[in-house]
């Protein structure tokens, strides 16, 4: 058998035999596995419900290494594509010393709205979209009142690290997209996932 055999091709990803074999009891999951099962998961939600579907970004593996490596300058190309702010949901999956976990953060644009004072001007135009017009604060915290963050994890480490590091990460959004600044903390929970 050839570890470095393709078995399947999804989208941009090649899943070789020796990723397959991260499955297997005791074994540790990699990259490509973590990716194929978020890419299925979100390809199912397209189907079943393309409203929510829409309304959330899935990170891709590489994105919080990056982020935590290489700081905001690293991810930068990577959230061109969207305006995160405006997703009611950002999944991020981490891996931190041979160890997964997920972090979900809700509503993110509630910080955008935490950042301007009551009557404050809106943002006059978005970078991301040429000339046309931005949503307004308004708009954006009527949709999404509050952030959250729900960290999901195998053991009883907590990573407060990594809420940090994703709650500068949209500071720095807000303060790029928008030219605001906030303080505001991200509130959350920390839930132990038992393995079965």
């Amino acid at each position: 058998m050839n570890d470095s055999e393709s078995l399947l091709h999804y989208g941009p990803l090649d899943v070789l035999r020796s990723d397959l074999s991260t499955l297997e009891p005791g074994k540790r999951l990699d990259d490509q596995m973590i990716r194929l099962g978020l890419g299925l998961w979100k390809d199912d939600l397209m189907k079943n419900d393309p409203d929510l579907a829409g309304d959330l970004v899935v990170q891709d593996t590489r994105f919080y290494r990056s982020l935590s490596n290489k700081g905001y300058q690293g991810i930068l190309k990577s959230d061109k594509r969207v305006d995160i702010l405006k997703t009611r949901f950002i999944i991020v999956p981490i891996h931190q010393n041979d160890h997964w976990y997920l972090a979900i953060i809700y509503g993110p644009g509630a910080l955008v709205a935490a950042s301007t004072s009551p009557g404050a001007p809106p943002p006059n135009a978005n970078p991301l979209a040429g000339t046309a017009e931005l949503e307004t604060t308004a708009e954006i915290s009527s949709q999404r009142q509050r952030s959250c963050y729900i960290l999901f994890n195998f053991s009883r480490i907590r990573h407060p690290e990594a809420i940090t590091t994703l709650q500068d990460w949209l500071r720095q959004e807000t303060k790029r997209k928008y030219n605001l600044n906030h303080e505001k903390t991200l509130t959350g929970i920390h839930v132990e996932a038992r393995k079965t």
